[in-house]
């Protein structure tokens, strides 16, 4: 969703919008006013729901693109929009849950997903952010249909972390680390520690699942990280998954690909250079540690 807003000379919100409209969803500021500082982060709040600015700023407008927490309420507005629009006459109300009945469905398609190795390779490839955000959910609804247990679909986030959290602790790993709020991992309150990822690419260094381990499903390194690695001959024997948002880069694999021997994690914040310029230098610092 866009958002504009902006701030006045103690930091506070004055004014904010979203396009398409969403619904609720406020935006709050616990900013410090500093002359001539504009250094904000951004959070989802999805209890308020809110997008909550932290930082330093100084009076001026703000336009943006986020992650809407809100999704259900934004599509109902756009939806009840669209008929307006085009005079198309409906009846809504939203059911309070404990009225909710279960009405006849019927199935009007069946679609077969690809084998999960097939979702894992190319959501580690492409980034297939809703992917992820759709095996966390998965894992959600699996873990309560296990239990004999049915859940609300706004619960399943919350229900997947929880899962893969406490999967992670009986592997022995540090769970402490790992701030996760959704799997897509596109907003700023999803972070963890180049410690939590260099534990858990160790342990998984070598197990398999079906046959398969991780390192087989992660592309090579080719131009990922800059030209110097990508022209080396360690291209295609290291493998690894980089990721980026404003002021991060990071990359996390393997190395030798088919044996790994080593796991490696690189976290750069707020680096000062542009981004090609960044991923050349961890490009760099891989060659250097492993030639």
């Amino acid at each position: 969703v866009e958002v504009s807003f902006t701030m006045d000379s103690q930091g506070r919100v004055v004014q904010s919008s979203f396009t398409p409209p969403v619904p609720g969803l406020q935006v709050i500021s616990h900013c410090r006013n500093i002359q001539d500082r504009n250094a904000i982060t951004l959070y989802l709040d999805y209890s308020v729901p809110a997008l909550v600015l932290t930082g330093e700023t100084t009076a001026k407008s703000y336009r943006d693109t986020y992650a809407n927490p809100t999704p259900a309420s934004m599509l109902v507005d756009s939806v009840e929009r669209a008929l307006l629009r085009s005079k198309i006459r409906y009846d809504y109300d939203a059911a309070a849950l404990a009225g909710a009945t279960h009405p006849e469905r019927s199935l009007l398609v069946l679609h077969k997903s690809p084998e999960l190795t097939e979702i894992i390779t190319s959501l580690l490839d492409r980034s297939d952010n809703m992917f992820a955000h759709a095996l966390l959910r998965t894992i959600g609804s699996r873990d309560y249909e296990s239990k004999g247990m049915e859940c609300m679909s706004s619960e399943l986030d919350h229900i997947g972390v929880a899962a893969v959290k406490r999967w992670l602790e009986l592997q022995g790993i540090d769970t402490e680390p790992l701030f996760m709020r959704d799997g897509s991992g596109l907003a700023r309150a999803n972070k963890a520690s180049v410690g939590f990822f260099g534990e858990m690419l160790t342990m998984m260094a070598h197990r398999r699942f079906d046959g398969v381990r991780l390192c087989d499903l992660m592309p090579t390194a080719s131009g990922r990280v800059g030209a110097t690695l990508k022209n080396s001959p360690l291209s295609s024997r290291i493998v690894l998954k980089s990721g980026s948002m404003r002021h991060v880069q990071c990359c996390v694999g393997y190395y030798p690909a088919d044996e790994p021997r080593y796991a490696f994690a690189v976290l750069v914040n707020n680096y000062t250079c542009d981004r090609s310029g960044i991923k050349e230098q961890i490009g760099t610092f891989l060659c250097n540690l492993f030639q």
